[in-house]
């Protein structure tokens, strides 16, 4: 539609609301916000086409499975799954965190109720990634709009147009709110079925022996899961340097294969770890079941925070383990 006409438009119609859902165009009401909304469409695009969420996906698994053994491969593969199940919610965040860069106050900037919660030191460097695209990239000028559904009663879906998509092969799909007065309230980009499932805490070995037993507290179990799959986390929960000498230099992660409640087979030997608590302190064995003791660890609460703060390694080949 020429320029001219739309002013025209404009002077004739100037005792109306252009917010209105009646009288509502998201080009000529709301162009400020398709323009940043058509940014962070591709903003996630060029996301999503980065090797970003792959390293990030890669890093996670390693941290969980330092040294790869054959006897691990099905751990390994229900890791793996999970961990995509995980990521694959990170998009609809990564938009989420887009929409609180924009200017506009018409998009909607309320965090979805169905995102699960990630750890801050993930959002963080989401949150860098993310910035460092936002920054190089700019809202183009949107010159079409197009209303495709007005069948709901509390929104509406467009599709606009960027001027610098003549033959419109990227042409974005956005939705927009009404209040019961029928008042445009907000707009933000059309969100389909994203197809992940629900998110869940990845729950190794020593998660599921451990919830069930009842004399261990809640937040040593959630300490324990996360201290034997993350190993930057490991490494932030220890007291180095330790008694033995031990400094960040010469630790080898511990991952659920070293610290576990029960009992496991290894190498025709029966292993059996277990957990005592007295006070605040949670000790650890791990041993071959009526024969030697082999690992012994002390945890202790620190200022409402769990930390291993002794390791005595009694038989030093079960770094081979």
């Amino acid at each position: 539609m020429p320029k001219i006409l739309i002013i025209g438009i404009i002077i004739l119609c100037s005792s109306c609301s252009f917010t209105s859902r009646e009288n509502y165009d998201p080009w000529i009401a709301d162009e400020e916000a398709c323009r940043e909304l058509a940014k962070v469409d591709k903003c996630l695009k060029v996301f999503e086409a980065s090797e970003w969420m792959q390293k990030q996906k890669e890093t996670e698994l390693e941290s969980m499975f330092p040294n790869f053994l054959p006897e691990e491969a099905e751990s390994i593969r229900e890791a793996y799954l999970w961990i995509e199940d995980k990521y694959c919610h990170v998009p609809r965040y990564a938009e989420f965190l887009l929409y609180q860069k924009c200017k506009s106050n018409v998009i909607l900037k309320t965090k979805p109720k169905n995102l699960p919660e990630f750890e801050q030191s993930f959002i963080d460097e989401l949150n860098k990634e993310l910035s460092s695209i936002f920054r190089i990239h700019n809202a183009p000028s949107i010159d079409w709009s197009e209303l495709i559904n007005d069948d709901y009663q509390k929104y509406q879906v467009w599709l606009i147009s960027k001027e610098s998509d003549p033959d419109r092969w990227n042409d974005i799909k956005i939705t927009v709110f009404f209040d019961e007065n029928n008042n445009r309230i907000s707009m933000r980009l059309f969100q389909s079925e994203s197809g992940c499932k629900e998110y869940k805490p990845y729950k190794n070995t020593v998660a599921t022996v451990v919830e069930n037993d009842t004399n261990v507290d809640s937040d040593f179990k959630s300490f324990i899961q996360k201290f034997t799959t993350n190993q930057s986390y490991q490494l932030s929960h220890i007291k180095f340097p330790l008694s033995s000498g031990m400094d960040k230099s010469s630790w080898d992660f511990l991952s659920s294969d070293i610290i576990f409640e029960g009992s496991k087979e290894f190498e025709g030997s029966k292993l059996q770890g277990s957990f005592k608590k007295n006070g605040n302190i949670y000790n650890y064995e791990l041993g071959i079941v009526e024969s030697d003791l082999l690992i012994a660890i002390t945890f202790q609460k620190i200022n409402s925070d769990w930390y291993l703060t002794e390791y005595t390694d009694l038989f030093y080949e079960i770094d081979d383990f």
